[in-house]
């Protein structure tokens, strides 16, 4: 299974899931821009990745890193410091 991206082989860093089950209709499916900004967007809106598997420590890291500046933001604008 490839990561998703041409960086090179090796274990996935997320796995979505298309590439978890044989689907008909999604055979050599790989995720575009668009599968990532929605696991950005649901990450950043729930705070969590929704449908998506995070599987990497680094994709973990910057994971938490997203959900930690959206919450400040989101916070910083509730009590009006933003």
């Amino acid at each position: 299974m490839e990561n998703g991206s041409d960086i090179g082989p090796g274990p996935p860093d997320l796995l979505f899931p298309q590439l978890s089950n044989e689907i008909e209709g999604w055979g050599g499916w790989k995720p575009g821009f668009v599968d990532y900004m929605f696991l950005a967007f649901n990450t950043s809106t729930a705070f969590s990745p929704t449908d998506t598997a995070v599987l990497s420590k680094r994709i973990k890291s910057l994971t938490i890193i997203q959900s930690s500046l959206s919450l400040v933001i989101v916070a910083a604008r509730a009590i009006s410091i933003a």
